[in-house]
């Protein structure tokens, strides 16, 4: 089932916004609401009606890093490791786990990171290679509850699980029971450490920043690879039941929870598994970093050459903005040299451009295309022709959609049409830049103004 966005417009709206002077003076103001009220009536009757809410921006993810290749961030979580975790009763009639899987992994990382042994490390950003990798909680440990994060560029943050428990027995995977209780020799697990995994794909040189956030107790709220508090460990152990080949590059990182404590960095461990290559890092000195973004729309576009013509091909033109921000990072030093705690980060620089491309011409009237503050040559009307006609632009808000057209109707008057308030029947719309328009004379799918219930 799908439920209509375009419902509950009274048929009262619909009515004549006005009337000629007279039967024997041409009234071309009059001629246009004509036009504007058969387009509203013949939408109406193809697609229902229109609800007074109803917005006409269909673009889905409209702020997306920048890239080098035209590629997007992917950030998705996928099945944490398998440690095929079993529970059993010790002689002491305590609940204890047993793992079948990925045994060498959980026993690797006291080898590599051993409890209250103090490791060194300079800080670095981790910066995405030029291929897809994973991320994979191994273990935490520690009495500090957390939400493990992962951000990539200027994308907001990603949590991937939340330590509810409190337990610093001993270190907690995926799997395994936190709590649980026994009666009459039978175990009843109540609850479960939840620890998924991460699968991230970014441009090439996109920074990366996996963290601890919301740390209760202790002396920081975050602890992150930014701010001295994580470091990157070569390990020969490969992890089983996970996307890995002989070629994949496997390190791990290991974060420290609390800049006052042993720095041992096992609080939460993590594996990290490259396809073929894992993050390098970029090592933080007077560190300055620039994070690319941009926005990008298709609008397509009705030109009112008819009032039962919805393909919206008249016009198509994609608009983009590209941002640069650059940021500067400031560390306080610790008694070692090494940089300890994050101090500042701050934005110094911004800089953008926008452009605006005709890609397709679908119908024959002429027509002045208005993006932000910049209007382009008039183009001549041509039925159904793929064009390329850029133009650098200004002043275009991807949020206001101040994109409209001047078109050239058969009486020499030029009608403005601009981006529809919601509850208007659409002239212009805002989708994807990678949504493909229609043919000619076929008009739009309902879905497009449509949400599955």
């Amino acid at each position: 089932m799908k439920k209509s966005l375009i419902y509950g417009l009274s048929a009262g709206i619909m009515v004549l916004l006005g009337s000629c002077a007279s039967k024997d003076v041409y009234n071309a103001e009059q001629v246009e609401i004509s036009q504007r009220e058969a387009y509203a009536t013949n939408f109406v009757k193809k697609y229902g009606p229109i609800a007074t809410n109803q917005t006409w921006d269909f673009t889905g993810n409209k702020v997306r890093l920048g890239t080098r290749s035209g590629e997007d961030i992917t950030i998705e979580t996928v099945a944490g490791l398998d440690f095929g975790v079993t529970e059993s009763l010790d002689e002491n009639n305590k609940v204890v786990a047993t793992f079948t899987k990925n045994v060498d992994l959980y026993n690797d990382v006291p080898l590599k990171l051993p409890d209250g042994k103090r490791h060194t490390g300079e800080s670095a950003i981790l910066i995405a290679p030029s291929n897809d990798f994973y991320i994979y909680p191994i273990s935490c440990q520690g009495s500090w509850k957390h939400d493990f994060c992962v951000r990539v560029g200027d994308a907001e943050p990603v949590k991937i699980y939340n330590k509810f428990w409190s337990d610093f027995s001993k270190p907690y995977v995926n799997g395994m029971a936190t709590n649980s209780s026994v009666k009459d020799g039978v175990i009843n697990v109540t609850k479960r450490a939840e620890m998924p995994g991460v699968h991230i794909s970014a441009p090439t040189g996109t920074p990366v920043e996996v963290y601890l956030d919301n740390i209760q107790g202790g002396s920081q709220p975050m602890a992150s690879t930014v701010t001295g508090s994580a470091i990157v460990i070569d390990t020969e152990v490969r992890p089983e039941g996970v996307p890995i080949n002989d070629q994949s590059v496997v390190k791990y990182i290991g974060i420290e929870d609390q800049y006052d404590k042993d720095y041992d960095y096992n609080d939460m461990v993590m594996v990290v598994i490259g396809n073929p290559d894992t993050p390098p890092t970029e090592k933080i000195i007077d560190e300055k970093y620039q994070v690319p973004t941009n926005i990008s729309k298709r609008y397509m576009i009705e030109d009112l050459g008819a009032t039962d013509d919805f393909d919206f091909n008249d016009i198509v033109v994609d608009v983009v903005q590209n941002t640069t921000v650059t940021h500067h990072r400031t560390y306080k030093v610790d008694a070692e040299g090494n940089k300890s705690e994050l101090i500042s980060d701050i934005i110094t620089n911004t800089s953008s451009s926008q452009k605006a491309t005709i890609r397709h011409k679908g119908g024959i009237l002429p027509f002045i295309l208005k993006v932000g503050n910049t209007t382009f040559n008039e183009e001549q009307g041509e039925l159904d022709v793929d064009v390329e006609i850029t133009k650098n632009v200004s002043g275009w808000n991807p949020e206001k959609n101040n994109v409209s057209i001047k078109v050239q109707e058969k009486d020499g008057k030029y009608y403005d049409i601009a981006f529809p308030k919601a509850g208007e029947a659409p002239m212009i719309i805002a989708v994807d830049i990678d949504q493909n328009w229609m043919p000619e004379r076929q008009s739009v799918p309902a879905s497009w103004f449509y949400l599955p219930e």
